[in-house]
């Protein structure tokens, strides 16, 4: 009974957290999305607002990193989508500067829709259209040598143990790019922060989050085939998968 009020308590505590230092910086990020050249500024005050939510929270993450990728890029990072903590983790995780590429359902969320209006980059998979010009800002920004983070499988996934099909996008983007894949595993954030809410037997706490970035992968290895750099990366989140069952 204890575990489960204490639960409750570090959950309300983290989305209280969220939402009140949302609202402070709100009037900072309002100005420093107002123009470009204010971006690396609201790009560094989103990396350590994740830090603080992180630190407040107890989880820590400490990423391993097959090759040193500050400075090196550009690359298109693909991690696995388990929880919220994914996108705060990834602003520990990628030293470069980069742009996400989430659904579009975020920008229209009230204060926090703002960077996704601005630097990141939202998009409509249903609409061929809007997803198309989706990937084409995704190509310039790595044109321009911003590194870019897709989630392939789309959305999160809920099903502790197994990923959901990919979709192709990040695949093909880095195939006209001729940009390497990051493959990233997170093993952890699904039992650090659940997306669902369950009131009777609430989960979640905080702990370690380990983060596994790959080595990259280069369409040219694979003959410019997008199925294959997304069977790459599968196999590679598999294998980390099984290593993480083990310990």
């Amino acid at each position: 009974m204890m575990r489960k009020a204490w639960v409750k308590i570090w959950r309300l505590s983290f989305f209280a957290n969220f939402m009140f230092t949302l609202l402070v910086f709100y009037p900072i990020f309002k100005i420093l999305f107002s123009t470009p050249r204010f971006y690396p500024a609201a790009l560094w005050l989103q990396r350590h607002w994740a830090a603080w939510l992180m630190f407040c929270a107890g989880i820590r993450t400490s990423p391993q990193y097959a090759v040193h990728t500050e400075g090196t890029g550009p690359y298109i990072w693909c991690p696995n989508h388990t929880s919220a903590l994914d996108i705060l983790e990834m602003y520990a995780v990628v030293p470069n500067e980069f742009h996400f590429v989430a659904k579009k359902e975020h920008a229209k969320v009230p204060l926090f829709g703002i960077m996704f209006t601005k630097t990141h980059i939202p998009i409509q998979r249903d609409s061929m259209t809007d997803s198309y010009k989706a990937m084409q800002r995704a190509l310039g920004d790595l044109k321009r040598g911003i590194d870019i983070v897709l989630f392939p499988e789309g959305t999160m996934n809920f099903e502790k143990g197994k990923l959901l099909k990919f979709k192709n996008g990040a695949f093909k983007l880095a195939c006209d790019a001729d940009i390497p894949v990051l493959p990233v595993y997170m093993p952890d954030n699904l039992d650090r922060l659940p997306f669902t809410y369950r009131i009777l037997y609430p989960q979640g706490g905080p702990g370690k989050a380990h983060v596994i970035v790959g080595k990259p992968i280069h369409p040219r290895d694979y003959d410019y085939d997008a199925n294959a750099i997304s069977q790459a990366v599968g196999d590679f989140m598999e294998a980390e998968r099984r290593k993480a069952l083990l310990h």
